[in-house]
């Protein structure tokens, strides 16, 4: 469903196939389609382009239609149809056969003696029925073909044209599209200002756009001007109460949702976030401000004021997203792809909210600065001084300089980092060697050979290399280095090895950001230690890295439960230690 196709003919009766990409991003399967591109559709496709396009039915490529920006497209009622083209009248009527197939009534059959209130009823329903769907792009198409069929007057036709748009406001919320749901709620708090549901939509809308103060005074007035609006009045209450958070750094209780990763070693999928939380999230920006940057081309970000380690400098929400369940990732990858639905998701937002359009325009083509991500690491401690720009990493620190310095070529940059200051004082010779003793680990052969001596003294050589910058050594963090200490401790049983080799890669770890590091090598040290009965002080050193781990990577304790070692906690009292402390559990 990535890409929508129909056989579609013109009203001379010539037939040719259809391709919309972008179409119904949300659309889940074949099943769908009945209730995406109707039988009988009639519709303007701006600006088409004839390429080939493969047959399933023919096994064969055929020249084709295809339309690839969603705007490009627009369905027509068969009322506007005759007001646009009076008087035309298509050669060939749609296939019996095809007709007959079909188990559901068809939208587009009207009986003669239908008002256009039902038919906008019909519409609606239609509508309604791909919201329930999560096809909310499908549901806007088909509120705005209702819209078409209601006249301007009657008191029944005003409490339809509000339910449509609120339903409306609803879907393009949903898409985060704020400023065409406001012109929505605006119309029907005009027609109705007691309409609950447009109330709710119209702060909602108002806090997308990043309006809090308009929005808590909008919601204040409704709440004074009717003091019981009943059961959805409590949806309007909570909405209000979570206003005077928003425009702040996010607390505790939203990073630790927001950072809570899956179960490790599961197919589980990342938990829910908690209800309400997503609006809670809110667009942030701390002592921070764009200037011409001193280190390479374009804009870059300073520090306004002194600002300690760990300091929230910006949030912001994405402009699209994913989110699929384990059970469900291979149905979605059979009909399409990571890449399509986003690339989907963002052309229809901007076909619906043009003001979105311009916002990436200017991101992409002008000097601002994009995003940066959080990359905080535990042992940073030094904070960042007034005036001072603000620096985030863009590659993994394991990639050789020549991947890392990609940037040079793209802005100018020239990283003067200590690790990229190390590498370029290297030597060719340095760098051959190291290649070559990295090349020459074999920890297969471990359990058939016994011959582990040798990587082990590889593995000091490359140690030695950067004798002087252990926690620069990133050479350390290649997978066979890891498995060397795991074969060494669950195979042959050489825990202090296996041990030792673990410590000198921690060094390494602690100085790469949280988002590189798949592996808990904290949790796991920690783990050996208690199982060699290490001293209390020796256990108590790693037991405050796992924390930190926790802290950072996940926002609570708790999670540990989801780790490698979920018994850590139990397991630590009987050396008279207690994991959670100082209310973080």
């Amino acid at each position: 469903m990535g890409c929508v196709q129909a056989v579609v003919e013109d009203v001379k009766g010539n037939k040719v196939i259809l391709a919309l990409f972008s179409y119904s991003v949300e659309a889940k399967n074949e099943s769908d389609f009945e209730s995406v591109l109707p039988l009988g559709t009639v519709m303007i496709v701006k600006d088409p382009v004839f390429k080939n396009i493969f047959d399933d039915a023919t096994d064969t490529p055929v020249v084709g239609v295809v339309a690839e920006n969603p705007g490009d497209v627009e369905l027509l009622s068969p009322k506007r149809m005759a007001a646009l083209f009076p008087g035309v009248r298509w050669k060939s009527g749609l296939p019996y056969k095809s007709r007959c197939e079909l188990k559901s009534p068809l939208v587009w059959e009207f009986t003669p003696d239908q008002s256009n209130v039902e038919i906008a009823v019909k519409l609606k329903n239609v509508g309604n029925k791909a919201f329930v769907e999560n096809r909310a792009t499908d549901a806007i198409r088909f509120y705005n073909i209702a819209l078409d069929y209601l006249p301007e007057e009657e008191i029944t036709v005003s409490v339809l044209l509000s339910d449509i748009l609120s339903n409306k406001a609803a879907a393009l919320i949903k898409l985060g599209c704020f400023n065409p749901a406001l012109l929505c709620t605006e119309i029907v708090l005009g027609i109705n200002n007691t309409h609950v549901k447009a109330m709710f939509r119209h702060a909602k809308g108002l806090i997308g756009l990043g309006r809090y103060a308009e929005a808590g005074q909008f919601l204040d007035e409704k709440l004074t001007q009717i003091s019981s609006l009943g059961e959805e009045n409590k949806d309007i209450e909570k909405l209000r109460s979570i206003i005077p958070e928003l425009g702040k750094p996010p607390g505790k209780e939203i990073i630790a949702a927001l950072r809570r990763p899956a179960p490790r070693n599961t197919s589980q999928p990342q938990a829910d976030l908690p209800l309400w939380m997503v609006d809670r999230i809110s667009e942030y920006r701390g002592p921070v401000e764009l200037g011409p940057s001193k280190i390479g081309e374009g804009e870059g970000l300073f520090a306004t004021q002194d600002i300690p380690a760990e300091t929230v400098l910006l949030v912001c929400k994405p402009f699209a997203g994913l989110h699929v369940k384990a059970a469900e990732t291979n149905a979605f990858l059979e009909r399409t792809s990571t890449l399509e639905h986003l690339v989907g998701t963002m052309a229809n937002k901007i076909w619906l909210d043009p003001e979105l359009g311009r916002d990436i325009y200017a991101l992409w083509a002008g000097a601002e600065l994009k995003s940066l991500k959080d990359k905080d690491d535990p042992k940073i401690t030094k904070e960042v001084k007034k005036g001072e720009e603000i620096v985030a990493s863009y590659a993994p620190g394991m990639m050789p300089l020549s991947e890392r310095d990609f940037m040079l070529s793209h802005s100018g940059f020239i990283c003067k980092c200590r690790l990229c200051e190390l590498d370029r004082s290297e030597s060719a010779d340095v760098i051959e060697k190291r290649d070559s003793l990295l090349k020459s680990l074999k920890p297969a052969n471990y359990l058939k050979m016994n011959d582990f001596k040798v990587d082990l003294k590889i593995i000091r050589e490359l140690e030695l290399l950067r004798i002087g910058t252990p926690d620069l050594n990133f050479v350390l963090m290649c997978p066979d280095v890891y498995k060397i200490a795991a074969i060494l401790w669950a195979g042959l049983e050489l825990y202090e090895l296996s041990l030792f080799i673990l410590e000198n890669i921690y060094p390494v770890v602690k100085n790469i950001p949280t988002n590189y590091v798949n592996l808990p090598y904290a949790e796991t040290i920690l783990f050996f230690c208690m199982k060699m009965g290490k001293e209390k002080a020796v256990l108590e050193k790693w037991v405050e890295e796992v924390r930190k781990y926790y802290r950072l990577v996940t926002g609570t304790l708790e999670h540990i439960r989801a780790g490698a070692y979920p018994t850590i906690p139990e397991d630590l009292k009987k050396f008279g230690i207690q994991f959670f402390n100082e209310g973080t559990d």
